[in-house]
């Protein structure tokens, strides 16, 4: 089955790129994996790249890129800068001018259409009014109901030939945007599953120990995706075992942004005086500055919690479900409760749960899981526990499976990543006609 992205790009964007970064000096050189030079293919997925400058900083915006081109050459470029900054085509102009060039007779090259409505920086598309663009090459259309088509049919009245971008290049694009595309096409946070195993599907051995499974660089990738995405989760298993930092540290790093953290405890097993647990949290608050911490849990074990954590811990609770084995549903839905939403002061764009067993089984039973991103590494380890999915249905049979999509596959050292997408995902962000 081919892979819906082009080799080397996944959700989280270029993915040799997350491990060493990227200077403006190789905009210029075509020595990125599965991309073709000189091409309007080549300067999309190089503007995609370009874009990764601003990961995580621009949330609840967009992270985009735009390439400014004339005569073959590379003439500006830049990045959405941190929530509030200028967008990637203010950035790009700016710097071309800056550099001496005009946009006369030039090609523009961006992840996402401009912008049409004043926000906390004025309309994009506005810049090419008199500025002699002559062609503007769009990776995918803003579904913002203040944008959705006004920014294109702004270039075009500008002057500009305006061209969508298709295939691969546009899948790689809807990859990268997928939190943005999901909250704004559907009012709620991507919700994303990634976990590491074995060959036979083990995420931790007997003693409960999943360090290391996989190796440097597949863990490297998943720090970035925590910088990438908005909130990291864990289940209260897996802080107890492991008393995670959820922060970014052996990736390439442009921003110093950290991710908020969030431990889910679906079952409402967290002890206020547990030692491990108090410890747990605490090194959760003091990894990263501005960060916000948070324990998600059943509406009543918010009460024997109350008043029992770090002062800098908040609670969210969510109602008891109907059944049992539907508590996977009570957690698609606590995201874009009234309490996650004070606490956050939004809603939140994207949640990335890394773990463990328990949780993600439970979110992949009430079909919450939106995308997956699951290292695998080349060992066999055996046994009967420790497995996603052990246990969720008593009697399991195939027509109950669930079922995903696969999006890209990707070798990282000596692991594999395979990244997927629910059925919904894929056909709402990656089947055009």
């Amino acid at each position: 089955m081919e892979s819906l992205l082009p080799p080397g790009f996944g959700l989280g964007g270029h993915i040799e790129t997350t491990l060493r970064g990227i200077s403006p000096g190789q905009l210029h050189a075509a020595d990125f994996q599965g991309i073709v030079p000189n091409s309007d293919n080549d300067f999309i997925l190089r503007t995609l790249i370009l874009s990764m400058n601003g990961v995580g900083e621009t949330i609840p915006n967009p992270a985009v890129g735009c390439i400014a081109l004339k005569n073959d050459e590379i003439i500006g470029f830049g990045a959405t800068e941190a929530y509030g900054g200028r967008h990637a085509e203010r950035v790009a102009f700016g710097n071309l001018k800056d550099n001496g060039h005009s946009t006369e007779n030039s090609a523009v090259y961006v992840t996402l259409e401009p912008c049409s409505h004043h926000g906390k920086q004025p309309p994009c598309c506005e810049l090419f009014q008199n500025a002699g663009v002559s062609r503007v090459v769009v990776a995918l259309g803003d579904p913002n109901p203040l944008v959705n088509g006004r920014g294109l049919r702004y270039l075009e009245a500008a002057g500009a030939r305006v061209l969508l971008s298709h295939g691969q290049s546009a899948a790689a694009a809807s990859a990268w945007h997928l939190p943005f595309l999901v909250q704004q096409t559907q009012n709620r946070p991507l919700i994303v599953g990634k976990w590491a195993q074995t060959l036979d599907g083990v995420v931790a051995d007997s003693h409960h120990n999943s360090k290391w499974i996989t190796g440097p660089e597949a863990r490297a990738h998943g720090h970035w995706l925590r910088l990438k995405y908005d909130i990291t989760a864990v289940g209260l298993g897996t802080l107890l075992a492991d008393a995670p930092a959820l922060t970014a540290r052996d990736c390439w790093l442009p921003n110093s942004r950290q991710p908020h953290a969030c431990v889910i405890d679906p079952l409402g097993h967290s002890i206020p005086s547990d030692k491990r647990f108090q410890d747990a949290l605490a090194k959760l608050v003091a990894a990263a500055d501005n960060r916000k911490v948070a324990v998600v849990c059943p509406r009543e074990h918010v009460k024997e919690l109350k008043g029992k954590l770090p002062a800098a811990v908040s609670l969210i609770g969510f109602p008891p479900p109907n059944e049992a084995g539907r508590i996977g549903e009570m957690l698609k839905s606590v995201w874009q409760q009234d309490e996650t939403i004070s606490w956050l002061g939004r809603m939140p764009q994207s949640v990335y749960i890394e773990g463990g067993s328990t949780l993600l089984s439970l979110m992949i039973e009430a079909e919450a899981l939106d995308a997956l991103h699951v290292f695998i590494a080349p060992k066999l380890l055996g046994g009967d526990a420790h497995r996603v999915g052990n246990g969720t249905h008593k009697s399991p049979q195939l027509s109950m499976a669930a079922h995903f999509d696969i999006l890209s596959t990707s070798v990282l050292g000596g692991d594999m990543l395979l990244e997927l997408v629910s059925k919904p995902i894929k056909e709402s962000f990656f089947v055009r006609g």
